[in-house]
């Protein structure tokens, strides 16, 4: 089972490739998975942390204006733009992280 992903039991199954995608696809949609967005970082030194308190700023090394990235299943896969609707924070796709079928990060 080392290499048992859903496009490898796909190919091997008898049944129309098509239509076995259909179901796997069908199953899985209502399955959860996080998405996380990430504003940015910066490394400080623990003494730092340690002196932290409420109202101090952390400079983070991305420019205010640049997108952030959005992980999906903890695999960078959007960028996009953050936001408020309603009160409540949110943020809007810019583009599309391309990635090579295969690729592990």
């Amino acid at each position: 089972m080392s290499n048992l992903t859903a496009e490898n039991w796909i190919s091997s199954s008898k049944a129309n490739p098509v239509e076995s995608r259909k179901v796997v696809e069908r199953e899985m949609a209502s399955t959860p998975i996080e998405v996380k967005a990430t504003v940015g970082k910066v490394v400080v030194k623990l003494s730092q942390m340690l002196r932290l308190q409420e109202g101090d700023v952390i400079v983070l090394e991305k420019p205010a204006d640049s997108d952030l990235v959005l992980k999906v299943g903890g695999k960078p896969t959007f960028l996009c733009r953050q936001g408020q609707v309603r009160n409540r924070k949110c943020v809007q796709i810019t583009g599309v992280i391309e990635r090579e079928v295969g690729d592990v990060d």
